[in-house]
């Protein structure tokens, strides 16, 4: 990994909070019934807290910038040589290739199957943290099966 770091300030809606909110309400229903489940309100609470916590303090790891479930974030890219600006009006380039690893972003020259196109980034991360979330609400759910 390259040892030229720079960011990309990421601005989603204002309503992406409440969107991912919305993830949360929806997979807490999905997993319930998958586990066979009834949890309790405050049960609910616990695993929304968790997941979201969760969530955070894996894009705070990976994309190398503090990050408390807002709706703008810094992701730090290996490998930029500059600062960019990205929302969904406002893509980015789509010759640069991003690839993120267990060691984070970083900007890359390989087409591979988990590289991701400027263009395509902002959108690609918007499923990133819908999925990470999900999965975390999944088996928080799932954790109250042996309790």
């Amino acid at each position: 990994m390259s040892d030229i770091l720079s960011v990309i300030k990421v601005s989603f809606p204002k309503n992406f909070t409440s969107t991912l909110e919305n993830e949360i309400t929806d997979e807490l229903a999905i997993a319930q019934t998958k586990w066979k489940l009834s949890l309790t309100k405050a049960q609910e609470d616990v695993v929304r807290a968790a997941a979201k916590e969760q969530l955070c303090s894996k894009v705070s790891s990976l994309f190398k910038n503090n990050w408390k479930f807002e709706s703008n974030m810094t992701i730090s890219v290996a490998g930029l040589t500059e600062d960019l600006f990205l929302s969904k009006k406002n893509k980015l380039d789509e010759d640069l290739k991003f690839l993120l690893s267990k060691s984070g972003w970083s900007l890359t020259t390989e087409e591979t199957g988990n590289s991701v196109s400027g263009d395509q980034l902002y959108s690609a991360l918007v499923k990133t943290l819908t999925v990470w979330l999900r999965t975390a609400v999944f088996y928080g759910v799932g954790s109250f099966v042996s309790r």
